[in-house]
């Protein structure tokens, strides 16, 4: 890695452990913004996690509109791994 820019790239998003730690990044950071404080946290990392797995797709070449099923099951997956992440640190924490 030999500039910033690269300190997550595509490939990165490929492998599903970096693609379910980005994910609950991102929900962490955003889901306290003003107009998506009233929105339920899953519902925001199911939305992330679709635009990302669309995204990957697209800059791969792998991009198949019929495949857009398939990119919200995984989504659908990889957010409930990030949401339950999060429940078992909340879980920690508490203990």
């Amino acid at each position: 890695m030999d500039n910033l820019n690269q300190f997550i790239t595509w490939s990165m998003l490929a492998n599903y452990s970096m693609f379910v730690s980005i994910v609950f990044v991102l929900v962490q950071v955003i889901k306290e913004l003003p107009k998506i404080k009233d929105v339920p946290t899953r519902l925001i990392s199911i939305a992330i996690a679709f635009v990302l797995q669309i995204l990957v797709n697209l800059q791969s070449g792998n991009f198949q509109m019929f495949d857009i099923v398939l990119y919200l099951i995984s989504a659908i997956i990889i957010s409930l791994t990030a949401n339950g992440a999060h429940d078992a640190t909340i879980k920690i924490k508490t203990e």
